[in-house]
């Protein structure tokens, strides 16, 4: 058990004490939301060394949490156990306005949007609106010409992760779009499409 003279360290926005400096660090930044863990990779910062953690597996590629149920692999619990609901086939939130159902409650909502057209993500530099925060996310990259996610293969880069993640299928030679009409199959679905419409 220490004693009161073993705590050193004192917070002057209230009364508690610490006697190590790291507990007496993470403290300060929790009230202020102060945002003192920076990541090396982009100009992000985070209030907790663990969101810093979490948010370093987006330019790591890791994906070390593996699904108990088949093959797939995460980088977040948080992804993880949304991701095991399909296995369930489990869909409770239900569309009044069509047949469709949901596993989560913000696809389903997300899903509503597209029967009321409303636009809630609104950019601050265009004022174009947006349905989907992914879209407006998206733009923004547009504007602020980031292009933060870099090719582990070639020096490319690129703004968003389905792009890289079609880009990649240039280096593994992997063809999933199949044209309906011929043999032919591509690495990107644009490619697959545009040659159908040239054999129409």
């Amino acid at each position: 058990m220490h004693s009161g003279e073993d705590l050193l360290f004192q917070c002057n926005q209230c009364d508690k004490n610490f006697s190590l400096k790291g507990d007496f660090e993470r403290h300060l930044t929790t009230p202020t939301g102060k945002k003192v863990h920076k990541c090396s990779q982009c100009n992000q910062s985070f209030n907790k060394k663990s969101n810093l953690t979490r948010h370093l597996t987006v330019h790591t590629r890791e994906k070390p949490l593996q699904c108990n149920q088949c093959e797939e692999t995460f980088s977040l619990n948080s992804v993880l156990n949304k991701h095991l609901k399909t296995h369930t086939g489990k869909k409770p939130f239900q569309c009044h306005q069509c047949d469709k159902s949901f596993s989560w409650k913000s696809e389903f909502k997300r899903h509503l949007t597209t029967h009321t057209g409303e636009k809630v993500h609104k950019c601050s530099q265009c004022n174009q609106s947006f349905n989907q925060k992914c879209s407006l996310t998206r733009n923004l990259t547009v504007h602020n010409r980031e292009e933060p996610l870099k090719c582990n293969q070639c020096d490319k880069t690129f703004s968003s992760n389905s792009v890289l993640e079609e880009h990649l299928k240039t280096h593994t030679g992997e063809k999933p779009h199949q044209c309906s009409q011929c043999d032919k199959s591509f690495s990107r679905k644009h490619r697959r499409e545009s040659t159908f419409m040239r054999s129409i």
